[in-house]
């Protein structure tokens, strides 16, 4: 394999790479005109943002040589990213990371993506054509007011391109040490007057990887999408459609709590995965220079692995958008969401009480930006009304501060308050999560004597569970340190409360022939703490061909249980790390080359029993004529497998992170 790159890489002279703008070479100001409308719902340039906002677009995607939307998020400063094993992400904004962190809210074309099963994101159900993705617009902190209940610590948005920038054919296939194979195909063209559409499909087959003791870790994966996308523009009125089908299989090396002896059962399975969506937009462009947009879409998913989830969804959103005057601005909107669930294939392990549920959300917003000094001076406030069939309604006010002494400065600052709504597994759940019996211990408690009857510990939801809050104060700069350099420094300070934990109830025991004890928890609001932190970037051009992108993250977290309770013992802090360093260059070699690497450094987890570790990812590319490139893509390359994260409560096992290697060869026509 590795001759016939070198061959290829050799073989054109062609400067054509990608149908994206290079941003290698921009100026300062061409910088900050990267668009975003996740901070506002509007689009508005990236340097006048009153947030802490972060855009890949899809030409630092591409660069990155990234294959999951995952890691291309460790572009981003104040992210934390861990691979837990081949098919298992943790994925967090200022803390809270773990497989299943539910203070981060992810959109794709505004469609919410989040499982109402754990408010949080099956990341690798989420695939995409990688090279149809426009920019992922992030930001880090509490989005509520726009976006809803669970933009807590953040909102990942996930811009897909128009119809009409994706006309013709791409093809691409790759393969190698870890990404054993992948394909896409994308065709677009017109289908009538001013309508384009597009239609694609993906398959990806991807390599198990090693744990500490150095066996096969079975979390091989393969997955498979298709799906379209139509956009229609005619004098005042745009439409967007679009709709997509995934079907997938990830192994699985699990274990669960078994009723009899030896009471821990290891099982090798296969989880399977499917679902898809339709999504419609329309935005029309009123006389009076106000805007309408209407959304809406229906989702579907079918998760099968030690139990079997079904759930369907639909939601309408509308917003409006006026000027008033010439110096206020007003936007107001509307939402319903209803979701439905059915659970099947429970367990002695885990079950849900009731296995159906209906979950109906009903929210309205409104926020203001006035001028208060032309150009330079301005405040945004606003609020969102959210009702929820957990705990009724929830309030999510914010108010936003921005001075731009100059086209080439930002000074913002913020206050606001957000929620995270209570989920199925908080409410229903009844998991079993441990067993303290003869010879077994669990979390420090002692193995009780031969002829003790089991004690298994059930971890309860509770209806009374309340929803989580966060109050926080930001405040940041973004700026031009010289014609061709951007920096970004962000400031914060969030008060938690009302955060879960769990109580140990009393002792219940099951006589008969076979006898054994639960001992009871129940989940409550019983943590509250404190995080604080910094973030800054620093992105600019050495020369008209290299570009340089530096990140530096620290982050403080202090938490403590008010009810003395069990789940303290697992630290709220065990999971993030305290500094994160990111370092990434992207040069044009003589107009034919593209050279790009990482280089990333990431913080112990102390309370996990996971190192520090330096890794390096990298990037050759070559362009070889005017329809066709390849490139060379190494990740982890500084050791052949590291750990970044430790086992979840369904998994028996730690797993290293092996050193990958493949190519990519793409045809454009």
């Amino acid at each position: 394999m590795l001759w016939l790159v070198i061959a290829l890489l050799g073989f054109s002279t062609s400067q054509t790479m990608a149908e994206t703008i290079n941003l290698i070479g921009l100026s300062l100001e061409e910088l900050m005109d990267i668009p975003v409308n996740l901070v506002s719902r509007k689009q508005e340039r990236l340097g006048q943002a009153p947030a802490a906002v972060a855009v890949i677009t899809g030409e630092e995607l591409r660069r990155s040589g990234a294959q999951t939307i995952t890691e291309a998020l460790r572009l981003v400063p104040g992210m934390q990213v861990a691979r837990i094993d081949a098919n298992k992400w943790a994925v967090g904004s200022r803390g809270f990371n773990s497989r299943f962190a539910n203070k981060l809210l992810v959109l794709v074309d505004g469609r919410n993506v989040y499982s109402p099963f754990f408010s949080g994101v099956f990341w690798e159900d989420h695939d995409l054509v990688l090279e149809d993705i426009e920019r992922i617009e992030v930001t880090r902190g509490p989005g509520a007011t726009l976006w809803g209940a669970n933009a807590v610590d953040g909102v990942i948005n996930v811009v897909t391109r128009s119809a009409v920038d994706t006309q013709g054919l791409l093809a691409q296939v790759g393969g190698g040490k870890e990404e054993r194979a992948t394909a896409s195909v994308r065709y677009g063209a017109r289908a009538a007057d001013r309508l384009y559409y597009r239609v694609f499909a993906k398959l990806a087959d991807r390599d198990e990887f090693r744990t500490q003791t150095g066996r096969s870790s079975n979390d091989a994966w393969r997955q498979g999408l298709g799906g379209f996308r139509a956009d229609w523009d005619h004098d005042r009125d745009r439409v967007m459609v679009q709709g997509a089908f995934y079907t997938g299989s990830k192994d699985y090396r699990g274990e669960s709590v078994a009723r009899n002896p030896p009471y821990s059962l290891v099982t090798l399975s296969e989880i399977e995965t499917s679902g898809g969506h339709v999504l419609a937009h329309w935005v029309r462009q009123q006389l009076d220079g106000s805007e309408l947009a209407l959304q809406t879409y229906i989702d579907w998913t079918r998760r099968l692995e030690s139990l079997e989830e079904r759930r369907l969804t639909f939601d309408i959103d509308l917003q409006h958008r006026l000027q008033i005057g010439s110096i206020y601005e007003l936007a107001w909107g509307g939402a319903f969401r209803t979701t439905g669930d059915r659970i099947t294939k429970e367990s002695f392990a885990f079950r849900l009480a009731p296995s159906r549920r209906r979950l109906n959300l009903y929210s309205a917003f409104v926020q203001g930006e006035v001028d208060l000094v032309p150009g330079q001076l301005s405040l945004t406030t606003g609020t969102k009304f959210e009702h929820n069939g957990f705990t009724g309604l929830e309030i999510q006010p914010s108010a936003r501060v921005r001075w731009t002494p100059g086209v080439r400065q930002t000074l913002w600052a913020s206050v606001s308050r957000a929620v995270r709504t209570p989920s199925r597994t908080d409410a229903d759940a009844h998991f079993v999560v441990g067993v303290v019996a003869p010879t077994m211990e669990f979390l420090g408690l002692p193995a009780p004597a031969e002829g003790t009857p089991p004690t298994f510990l059930e971890l309860s939801g509770s209806p009374d569970f309340e929803a989580e809050t966060v109050r926080a104060l930001e405040a940041g700069y973004r700026g031009g340190l010289s014609d061709r350099w951007l920096i970004d420094v962000s400031l914060f300070r969030n008060q938690y409360a009302r955060l879960a934990d769990a109580t140990i109830g009393g002792v219940t025991v099951a006589a008969g022939s076979d006898p054994y004890a639960v001992l009871p928890l129940q989940t409550v609001n019983g943590i509250s703490g404190t995080t604080w932190g910094v973030e800054a970037a620093v992105d600019g051009n050495l020369t008209s061909w290299w570009r340089i992108r530096a990140g530096y993250t620290r982050l403080e977290l202090d938490f403590s249980s008010d009810s003395g309770a069990f789940l303290d013992q697992l630290r709220l802090d065990a999971t993030t790390p305290t500094h994160q360093l990111t370092l990434h260059s992207s040069m044009d070699w003589r107009s034919v080359w593209e050279l790009d690497g990482g280089l990333r450094y990431v913080d112990e987890l102390s309370g996990l029993g996971v190192g520090e570790y330096v890794e390096l990812d990298a990037r050759i590319g070559r362009s070889l004529g005017s329809h066709y490139d390849v490139a060379l893509i190494g990740r982890n390359l500084l050791a052949g497998h590291h750990q970044e994260f430790a086992p979840t409560v369904l998994s028996a096992q730690s797993v290293e992170i092996e050193r990958a290697l493949f190519v990519i060869m793409t045809v454009r026509r």
